[in-house]
């Protein structure tokens, strides 16, 4: 077994440093159904916890807003719809009504959104960084 089927992480983030990970290889990550690839992978395009991108992608609006926000294409955001579907099955009417959604959907409305939630996990990060400091200083 390689390394980087043992750890994904390790190596989208050498990806990610020499500025090769990029919506063609999320794309083919979603396409081959490697979940945890493109939850990380999307991670780091998107400076958010993996928590953060394992919810969102079962939140099609929320996949959407990512999508749209790093400038992917439908082909890429319908993979990660179908990725994060149950079943990775969607109804033809309500992919529809997705496809429609996302090419309504403002590129920096959703640049916004992604920028919202950046400082929401840096805020949050901060915060328990302090309540750890205040619990050492109380021993």
């Amino acid at each position: 077994m390689a390394a980087s089927d043992r750890q994904p992480g390790l190596l989208l983030r050498l990806l990610h440093q020499r500025g090769d990970l990029n919506e063609d290889t999320i794309l083919d990550y979603a396409r081959n159904h490697k979940v945890e690839e493109v939850t990380v992978g999307l991670s780091l395009l998107c400076a958010l916890p993996v928590g953060a991108v394992e919810r969102a992608l079962t939140d099609p609006e929320m996949t959407l807003i990512l999508a749209k926000a790093r400038n992917f294409e439908w082909e890429t955001a319908m993979s990660l719809l179908f990725l994060g579907a149950r079943d990775h099955r969607i109804k033809a009417a309500h992919l529809e009504s997705l496809k429609n959604e996302f090419a309504r959907l403002n590129k920096k409305t959703s640049q916004e959104v992604l920028s919202f939630y950046q400082l929401r996990k840096h805020s949050m990060a901060t915060q328990s960084e302090q309540g750890r400091l205040a619990q050492l200083h109380a021993k």
